[in-house]
């Protein structure tokens, strides 16, 4: 970089004073210009960048809104409307009392056709949230979808749902304690209680996510008791119902170790499971 010339007293007072102290600044301009553009681009580049991208940000969470939302509240809406037929109100008479003493039948031929649109709507749904990977309302979408087929009991479409987000989520979020939790509820059903133990102590490891604390603990005694290691199933279950004795999942808690103080080692898995 050229040094700056300082200008003399006589130079100051001459009439050439201006347009000398002119000319060297622009001779520095000059001889900097490349590296000063280089820098004020990159500026500029930066600052524009971050206009364009939340921009572009924002325009794509507001066009997958528009596109996801109402696909979830359709695959609800169908969900519904298979629950209440298979689960028929009885008719009831002017008096307040059922016209009949018999459980309504079930319209079978119904409830197919709507599982059947409700396969197309899960499809749609998940087509929707590939299409726009990155946003907000996608990652929501999915964490629907996946807890959709776990509830449906279809372990191989939500597997590799969960198992493709989970690098994505973060240690903190909310996400990383859902996703967490239904792969595990995934891998235990389908045999990999090894696999899931592990996911359940990542959160039971995280300290800022205690809301998940008291269901994980409970899974992992279950799991524990499963594969026969009884102390780590009673050290589990005891913390969950220590910690978490006026929330739902202490008391679960209470219920298996209270089984566990009669169960012998020799019995299966199977009993405690079913001992909720």
């Amino acid at each position: 970089m050229a040094k700056k010339k300082k200008l003399t007293k006589e130079e100051v007072k001459g009439p050439d004073a201006f347009q000398s102290a002119a000319d060297q600044v622009s001779k520095f301009l000059s001889e900097n210009w490349k590296p000063m553009a280089a820098v004020i681009s990159v500026v500029v580049a930066g600052s524009l960048g971050m206009v364009v991208k939340q921009s572009l940000d924002k325009a794509a969470e507001e066009s997958a809104q528009v596109q996801i939302y109402p696909a979830i509240k359709q695959l609800g809406e169908v969900q519904q409307k298979i629950s209440e037929l298979e689960n028929p109100l009885p008719e009831f008479g002017e008096d307040g009392k059922p016209v009949s003493k018999k459980t309504p039948e079930v319209d079978k031929a119904k409830v197919a056709e709507l599982e059947k649109e409700l396969g197309e709507k899960a499809n749609q749904l998940e087509k929707l949230i590939s299409e726009n990977s990155g946003t907000t309302s996608a990652e929501i979408a999915t964490l629907n979808l996946t807890g959709f087929y776990i509830a449906k009991e279809q372990y191989d479409k939500a597997k590799p749902i969960l198992e493709r987000i989970l690098p994505e989520t973060q240690k903190g979020t909310t996400n990383y304690g859902i996703v967490r939790s239904q792969l595990a509820s995934v891998l235990s059903y389908t045999g990999d209680s090894k696999q899931a133990s592990m996911l359940l102590q990542e959160i039971v490891d995280d300290t800022s996510l205690v809301y998940f604390h008291g269901d994980a603990l409970v899974k992992l005694g279950v799991l524990h008791y499963e594969n026969k290691d009884f102390e780590k199933a009673k050290v589990s279950l005891l913390r969950a119902k220590t910690e978490f004795a006026s929330f739902t999942s202490g008391k679960i808690a209470a219920q298996y170790l209270r089984w566990l103080d009669y169960v012998q080692p020799s019995q299966s898995g199977d009993e405690v499971s079913q001992a909720q």
